[in-house]
């Protein structure tokens, strides 16, 4: 997944070269001044390149003929919640049903995960694939019990982890 930074310098690039190139051919009047036409059609490329990016960040990289391999997630799933946590008093977490709602773009994923206790929305989401060809997704949430869960679970913040999410699961 690019990231925003390597977003905004190919952006970059193709706004320098294409106003370069403006500069460059543009015709000269007799005082000097560059001509309009270059001018408008620097900002029109620029503009289509922008256009073209947030098209393709949002919808057109779900498209088969485009899509290369990151597993399309976006959608409600439903699972099952498995934790490590053990209570002060000793008491362990038991398996809990839940429902994920994944919402998706090319270069963002936020989840919120959603149970008959309590509702956490994602901070940090991200999705990778990791050198053995399996699909990482990790994110940090805020968890907010319901006003009637206060007395066994407090709001808190933690850290999840879904591992070997296929190539092209999911749904968009």
């Amino acid at each position: 997944m690019p990231s925003k930074v390597m977003q905004q310098v190919v952006v970059g690039i193709v706004a320098l070269v294409g106003f370069v190139l403006a500069v460059v051919t543009s015709p000269r009047h007799a005082a000097g001044a560059l001509s309009a036409t270059p001018l408008r059609i620097y900002s029109i490329s620029v503009t289509v390149v922008g256009l073209v990016l947030i098209a393709y960040d949002r919808w057109l990289w779900r498209w088969p003929v485009v899509h290369r391999g990151r597993p399309r997630l976006a959608g409600t799933w439903r699972g099952t919640l498995t934790s490590n946590y053990v209570a002060a008093d000793g008491q362990a977490f038991t398996d809990l049903p839940i429902h994920l709602l994944i919402r998706q773009t090319f270069t963002n994923v936020t989840v919120t995960l959603l149970t008959d206790r309590s509702q956490s929305e994602s901070g940090v989401a991200t999705l990778r694939c990791a050198p053995d060809g399996r699909w990482h997704l990790s994110w940090t949430y805020a968890n907010v019990p319901r006003p009637s869960e206060r007395a066994v679970s407090e709001p808190h913040q933690g850290t999840s982890l879904c591992v070997n999410l296929r190539r092209g699961s999911g749904s968009a």
